[in-house]
């Protein structure tokens, strides 16, 4: 395991740069992947066999065919102890992807066949008029009961899968766009979905009442030309990260009552095509690695502060940073520890620890292989 000293200085350096990567820790969990994130210390990170191969990343798009394109960030379910990602290469075949933890195995669940029909590859690879079905930042879960909610850039309609079937939410009311979702469990009764379309149109799904509201922005919002916003969700703080697209430096906070707040301009471009963004949900601190320079930061997005990361990290590859087709990440909260899936010249995955200790959200012992 690497083991890096750490110092935090304002946006100075977190680590030394130890030069070599390690397999991950094979004992001392119950499951392969408990085994390797308790081996992990603060600041380490480690190459994770989890049976990934690039027949299941692969996809019948024309020119691009990874199914990670134009995408940022796969779900965890807690619960069931799952990873779902759903995504597309450009005008190809969608595909559900599944990690179970128990078996440490990869595999295809149920498309959502309600948009575009959801083409595979058996579909030509063309899909119907032309839509898009690119993950973008567009996959989420519920942490309390597993539930994965979709959305799709050219709909303004959010598909929820609840382990076993697809099924369809109201349409929001922002233009014709789903340009990224989060789901907020502190936010409403029993939480709810944050969406951002063009412009600034923010809108809130609260699962109670199954109805959206519009959220207003302090300043007008982004430029309406914008789009790949991402959204990160701090469970420590219990806060959402609301980032422009494109480039943009620009950014938001917003609280459990809906409170928006603009934070001082980033100090890199974010947005989905420009960089990985994973939450920290141990630290409650956020994990961006900029594709185009494979530079990393921490953020804290409580305090507004940025930090460069110098320790060794994941060997992450991009062949493209305008498509962003190479990685996705997931925030995996039970164990405080980020995975990262990297196309490369082979498909590898890496875990990531910045912080000791799992998260503060409770969990419950693995299913049995095979359910959900």
């Amino acid at each position: 395991m690497i083991r890096p000293a750490v110092a935090c200085v304002a946006f100075a350096v977190l680590g030394a740069a130890p030069v070599l990567a390690a397999p991950c820790a094979t004992t001392g969990g119950s499951t392969a992947l408990e085994s390797a994130a308790k081996g992990l210390a603060a600041g380490e990170w480690c190459e994770f066999d989890s049976g990934l191969t690039a027949s299941l990343l692969d996809s019948c798009g024309p020119s691009v065919t990874k199914v990670i394109t134009y995408a940022d960030s796969g779900a965890w379910d807690p619960v069931h102890r799952k990873i779902r990602f759903v995504g597309s290469p450009h005008n190809g075949g969608q595909t559900h992807l599944v990690y179970d933890e128990a078996s440490n195995a990869w595999s295809e669940g149920p498309r959502d066949t309600s948009f575009c029909n959801s083409l595979s590859c058996n579909d030509s690879g063309v899909t119907k008029n032309g839509c898009v079905t690119h993950g973008y930042d567009n996959n989420t879960i519920d942490p309390n009961t597993g539930d994965l909610y979709l959305g799709y850039f050219e709909d303004r309609v959010v598909r929820k899968f609840n382990g076993s079937s697809w099924s369809s939410l109201p349409a929001h009311s922002g233009q014709a766009s789903t340009g990224a979702i989060k789901f907020f469990p502190n936010r409403g009764a029993s939480g709810g979905l944050v969406s951002i379309s063009y412009g600034d149109e923010i809108d809130f799904w609260n699962r109670s009442t199954n109805a959206w509201s519009r959220d207003t922005l302090p300043d007008g919002g982004w430029s309406t030309s914008l789009y790949h916003f991402a959204i990160e969700y701090d469970p420590k703080h219990a806060l959402m990260w609301l980032m422009g697209g494109q480039g943009s430096t620009q950014h938001y906070r917003m609280d459990s009552n809906g409170t928006i707040t603009r934070m001082s301009a980033a100090p890199i471009g974010l947005g989905i095509t420009n960089d990985l963004v994973a939450a920290d949900t141990a630290g409650g601190k956020f994990i961006v690695w900029k594709c185009s320079n494979k530079a990393w930061y921490e953020y804290d997005l409580s305090t507004d502060r940025w930090t460069s990361i110098t320790h060794s990290m994941p060997p992450l590859t991009n062949s493209d940073c305008s498509n962003d087709q190479d990685n996705i990440e997931v925030s995996i909260s039970t164990y405080g520890v980020v995975m990262y899936i990297d196309y490369g010249p082979s498909p590898k995955t890496y875990l990531y620890r910045n912080t000791a200790g799992g998260s503060s959200q409770p969990t419950v012992p693995p299913p049995p292989s095979g359910l959900r």
